[in-house]
């Protein structure tokens, strides 16, 4: 994210992770990648790949780290893959290239879905990366900024206006959308585009041979959590 623009930055993060193995405890950081940039962790028979992607590219150290992690990964139930930048902005411009390149060893390596941050709105949808293939992508980027009673304060970004024509103005609601996967539906503010429900999260749920992904947010007027959609 923002922690490791430069040097400096990089210095400091490197120090407050330092420990990184004895703050994963009882979980193991695995072998290779280069902690706490990109490394990947085992919990239960789920792999996760946590990925230093900080702009619409793909480092090549992480990409070649990646292809390795994935096949060892090879007999876990789920994998799941995490980078701050989505591969597919749902706010501004893609660059096709990284989204290609990324997807395309997503894929090979059986990834569930990609989780991403940076873009601060919530977003659940199947992207396409060349001609051929999708992937799902999980946009959870609204979790950390501010806690505010008045959402319209929230530092939240809008949909680009082609995702709200494709998604939004259900039911000549102009502010009633549905998400593409799970197919909920939730409202924006007025006029700017920007969901209505903030601070939010995902939720990743599994059990058996599935997992789901809800979700939620923190109502600031009841100060409880709740379902995102409806």
């Amino acid at each position: 994210n923002h922690d490791t623009y430069r040097d400096v930055h990089r210095q400091a993060y490197e120090e407050a992770f330092r420990d990184l193995p004895q703050l994963a405890a009882p979980y193991k950081i695995n072998s290779g990648g280069k902690p706490p940039y990109h490394y990947s962790v085992d919990v239960d028979d789920v792999h996760l790949s946590l990925l230093n992607i900080v702009d619409q590219q793909l480092p090549k150290d992480v990409a070649s780290w990646l292809k390795d992690d994935l096949k060892s990964a090879a007999g876990a139930r789920y994998r799941f893959a995490f980078g701050h930048v989505p591969m597919h902005s749902e706010m501004g411009r893609s660059n096709q290239e990284f989204a290609r390149e990324l997807g395309g060893i997503l894929t090979a390596g059986r990834v569930e879905a990609y989780v991403a941050g940076h873009e601060h709105l919530i977003w659940d949808e199947n992207v396409c990366f060349d001609d051929q293939h999708t992937i799902r992508q999980l946009i959870a980027g609204t979790a950390s900024f501010g806690y505010h009673r008045d959402p319209g304060a929230a530092y939240n970004f809008p949909l680009s206006p082609a995702i709200y024509h494709r998604y939004c103005g259900i039911n000549g609601d102009p502010l009633l959308c549905r998400m593409p996967n799970g197919g909920y539906l939730f409202k924006l503010m007025p006029h700017i585009r920007r969901e209505a429900k903030t601070p939010a999260f995902m939720s990743l749920e599994f059990g058996g041979n599935r997992y789901e992904a809800h979700p939620y947010w923190l109502d600031p007027s009841t100060q409880a959590i709740a379902p995102f959609g409806q």
